[in-house]
């Protein structure tokens, strides 16, 4: 008995060693990044890409095709980051890369302040590139990559007593969106319990300044009374390309309670969670940030198991090693589906056979109608947008209704000239072919099928001129 001990402790510290050193895990980190890119053969995936690339060419005043015409206010640092690089097509590219890279050396700074460990930092390290959200973040152009490592950049500089450049990197979050200010303000003012409050106050003033000016200018938005929060988009292994792997809950559950017996400790990273969750219940996509405080827990959640005695050996090795390949898994798993994220080729072909049309669709598809030059009903961006209630209570009816007198008059009351369809549509919103709108498009010749590509189909509303 004691020389399997001996042998495990010295396969155990043969594994550490290994799996320590510096250029393994930044070869690692650098194909995590890299692999996405090549398997999807540079094509950009996801919404914030096509929302920034077609901000760019945009004039602050107007724009004529989210929500079929809207006033223009949108994420200003966004906007200026990709007007600047917008003759340099391959910095859609190198930008998440970089961004990647300088986030992980930033998470592993910051996690050194708090745990000495090499062994909790080198488990942390890799738990996070292969969490979802961090591929999701550094492997697209999507306004997350920028937030997350503008919230970690203020975290070193605060801890490093550079406050001023803290309170900056801070603030310069709040230029991507609403909640990311939010966000910055939760962190700055659970740092500063027990410190000096000056710094604190700065941000809130520059904040206050800013969304001050925002409503100046824009007016108060519409507050939305629905909510389109899905479980669905809380967890990777459900769907979501940005949500919680479900065995880094597992290990996040018992890393929670390996630090829980340390007390207030860790008393400002409970805080965190605490607002992080609340923020993901506000709006679903703020599951990433949540994503990324998880892999703390979940380092610590492994290390609970490696250093717990257990009545079988054997049954503690097979434990770690289910929830340790579960979570590469969902790493593996979400570069290699890459290339299957929307839009697809479906997608882009069937919407760019027309031009200068008014296409009705789900919302989510809304910004992928723009990019290709045509209107929509309605479109993920809720913020500031025309009626959005009414929009989405009207979308509502014309996917349930099947009389024809209702959905033409929605129709016609937004000037819609094609409607959508997708896979996803089909699975999500319709039990068989005979509900809703399939029905009254599958037994009216007021619409017809234009254009149809892997499960996209293009129906055209033919009105009598």
């Amino acid at each position: 008995m004691v020389r399997i001990n001996n042998a495990l402790e010295e396969n155990e510290n043969r594994f550490t060693k290994l799996f320590a050193k510096k250029n393994i895990f930044y070869i690692l980190a650098i194909l995590i990044l890299v692999l996405p890119v090549i398997i999807r053969a540079g094509e950009l995936k996801f919404e914030d890409y096509y929302f920034f690339e077609r901000a760019s060419s945009l004039d602050f005043g107007k724009d004529d095709l989210s929500y079929s015409g809207r006033d223009f206010s949108y994420y200003p640092l966004g906007i200026l980051i990709t007007e600047f690089f917008k003759g340099f097509s391959l910095a859609y590219l190198i930008i998440p890369f970089l961004l990647g890279l300088m986030s992980l050396a930033l998470m592993r700074s910051i996690f050194l302040d708090f745990d000495e460990d090499k062994n909790n930092l080198y488990l942390f390290s890799y738990l996070m590139i292969f969490s979802p959200a961090f591929i999701y973040c550094f492997t697209n152009y999507v306004k997350e990559g920028f937030i997350v490592t503008l919230l970690l950049a203020g975290i070193y500089f605060f801890l490093r007593k550079y406050k001023i450049i803290s309170v900056l990197m801070f603030f310069l979050t709040c230029l991507f969106g609403f909640y990311s200010g939010i966000i910055a303000l939760i962190i700055l003012i659970i740092l500063s319990i027990n410190e000096k409050r000056k710094y604190l106050y700065y941000l809130l003033s520059l904040n206050a300044i800013f969304y001050f000016y925002y409503i100046y200018m824009n007016r108060l938005p519409e507050l939305l009374s629905f909510n389109v929060n899905n479980i669905k988009n809380y967890l990777f292994d459900l769907g979501s390309p940005y949500g919680l792997s479900f065995f880094l809950i597992i290990a996040g559950i018992f890393g929670f309670r390996r630090l829980w017996r340390e007390k207030y400790k860790f008393y400002k990273i409970y805080l965190v969670l605490i607002g992080f969750v609340a923020l993901s219940l506000a709006d679903n996509k703020n599951v990433i940030y949540l994503g990324f405080l998880l892999t703390v827990f979940g380092a610590y959640g492994i290390e609970f198991f490696i250093k717990t005695k257990w009545e079988g050996e054997q049954m503690k090795v097979l434990t770690i090693l289910i929830i340790s390949l579960g979570i590469v898994f969902s790493g593996v798993s979400h570069i290699m589906l890459s290339d299957s994220f929307e839009p697809g080729n479906g997608l882009k072909e069937v919407v760019n056979s027309v031009e200068n049309e008014t296409i009705f669709s789900y919302y989510s598809y809304g910004i992928y109608i723009n990019y290709f030059d045509n209107r929509n009903v309605i479109d993920s961006n809720f913020h500031y947008a025309p009626d959005v209630n009414e929009r989405f209570i009207d979308s509502e009816t014309i996917f349930s209704s099947r009389r024809l007198d209702k959905t033409d008059e929605i129709l016609k009351k937004y000037d819609v000239t094609y409607i959508l369809i997708t896979p996803w549509m089909r699975k999500n919103l319709w039990i068989t072919d005979e509900d809703g709108l399939l029905f009254v498009l599958k037994y009216n010749p007021l619409f017809e099928l234009v254009k149809s590509k892997g499960g996209y189909e293009l129906w055209k509303v033919n009105r009598e001129e």
